[in-house]
C-alpha cells in the first residue's frame, strides 16, 4: 500500500509539474538582497560607464563603474 501511495504522489506531483512551470513564466519577481553596501569613490566625478548590472555578483577590488576622465587625460596629453 505505501508504495502503492507513493507512485501515486509521484505521479501528481509530476503531472502538475508542468502547469507551475508555466505559472513561474507568467510572472515578474525580484530577489531582494540580503545585505546591500554604500560604493564610493576617493575623487568626486560623473559615470562614464558601469561596469556591472543588477543584481549582479561583486567581488573585492572589481572594476564596476568608470568615471569621466576628459581633463585628466588632456593634462596627461599636455
Amino acid at each position: 500500500m505505501t508504495g502503492r501511495l507513493s507512485i501515486l504522489i509521484f505521479a501528481a506531483v509530476i503531472a502538475g509539474a508542468p502547469a507551475a512551470a508555466r505559472s513561474a513564466e507568467a510572472y515578474d519577481c525580484l530577489i531582494e538582497a540580503r545585505q546591500t553596501v554604500d560604493v564610493r569613490s576617493p575623487v568626486e566625478g560623473v559615470i562614464e560607464s558601469l561596469k556591472v548590472q543588477r543584481g549582479d555578483t561583486v567581488k573585492k577590488g572589481q572594476l564596476v563603474a568608470t568615471l569621466e576622465s576628459g581633463p585628466e587625460r588632456a593634462a596627461l596629453a599636455v
